[in-house]
């Protein structure tokens, strides 16, 4: 897969891989991976909200 990425994002995983001795293409996994966590999270925290009646 190819993907087109802006100069900022660009740079932005190639310093962070830098520092994380790892490569983009790993930067770009965790990146995704922690996003996928989140929306998890979120969509747990849906699920067990209480359900309240309108006006009530």
């Amino acid at each position: 897969m190819t993907v087109r990425l802006p100069v900022d994002v660009a740079e932005y995983l190639k310093d962070q891989a830098k520092r994380n001795y790892t490569t983009r293409n790993a930067e770009v996994i965790r990146s995704v991976r922690e996003r996928m966590g989140v929306a998890e999270t979120m969509r747990a925290e849906v699920g067990s909200a209480p359900v309240t009646s309108p006006g009530g």
